[in-house]
């Protein structure tokens, strides 16, 4: 997937014909920033103002504009469960098996 970066942020950038609009949305801010043009050219401007809009934010209220991962991701006592069962057949941790599968999901 193509996206637009700017200042250590990524924004996807996608059309819709009904509209005739260009539209898209900041990756890994803390809050939803969206954005929009009738041109490339403009998509590309609106996304730029729309992350320096968002930094003046983040700086005007002592936030830090990324947020923080800490590294856990949470399912459902089910789908853990499934998880499990197939890292333990497979002879691996949970962990490996939930690496492994985002990992090859994120290649697509």
């Amino acid at each position: 997937m193509n996206h637009l970066t700017y200042k250590d942020f990524k924004g996807t950038a996608q059309y819709d014909a009904r509209d005739h609009l260009f539209h898209g949305s900041v990756l890994g801010a803390r809050a939803r920033v969206i954005y929009h043009g009738e041109t490339v050219a403009e998509l590309e401007a609106a996304f730029k103002e729309a992350v320096d809009d968002y930094l003046d934010m983040c700086d005007k209220d002592g936030l830090d504009p990324h947020p923080d991962y800490d590294g856990k991701v949470h399912v459902t006592p089910e789908l853990h469960q499934r998880i499990a069962d197939r890292a333990a057949a497979a002879g691996k941790s949970v962990d490996d098996v939930v690496v492994e599968a985002v990992e090859a999901l994120l290649l697509l």
